[in-house]
């Protein structure tokens, strides 16, 4: 059974509240202070002092609808986006979630068309060579496009080389940075 819907479908913007997210990315990425309360929990401390440490935390962020709004967008130091074909996307999703796999056409009626449908701006750059809209020009730095047909393993290698290496020069850049 698919799970409820609201307004019909799981796959279109209005069905998460994306301004709220981004209200929650900004929180977790602003630099706290060490807190100085002797009643925080062990799991603030820890939190905490990693904060100090790198003064701003790692926040990972994961989902088809996170370039639909530029203004999300933009919160993302690195956008990772899986370029993928329809075979291999249907071919993941339904290994991975059992319910689909009893409602196949959800995947062919609303997952898929959702996919092409917020996501032609960077497929059309990806696949035609047309150039970015105006309005993604500012992430195109950001912007990672790898092939998401190839395995797991790869995929989760090219993902983790992106990271690292972002992590790595945010680490440089706080270097330099006095205290």
């Amino acid at each position: 059974m698919v799970p409820p819907k609201p307004y019909g479908s799981w796959e279109i913007p209005d069905a998460l509240n994306l301004q709220l997210l981004a209200t929650h990315i900004r929180k977790h990425k602003t630099p706290r202070r060490p807190s100085t309360s002797t009643t925080t929990s062990h799991l603030e401390q820890d939190t905490t002092q990693h904060q100090s440490a790198s003064r701003r935390p790692l926040v990972i962020v994961e989902g088809f609808l996170m370039l639909h709004s530029l203004d999300l967008a933009s919160l993302f130091d690195v956008i990772v986006f899986l370029d993928v074909d329809l075979e291999c996307a249907k071919t993941r999703r339904m290994a991975r979630e059992e319910w689909l796999r009893h409602q196949p056409e959800y995947f062919d009626n609303e997952i898929w068309p959702a996919f092409q449908r917020h996501h032609a701006w960077l497929l059309d750059h990806r696949h035609r060579g047309v150039e970015l809209p105006a309005q993604w020009r500012p992430i195109h730095d950001r912007l990672h496009v790898i092939d998401g047909t190839r395995s797991v393993t790869e995929v989760g290698a090219d993902v983790l080389a992106i990271v690292t290496a972002a992590v790595d020069h945010h680490q440089q850049q706080l270097q330099q940075q006095p205290d």
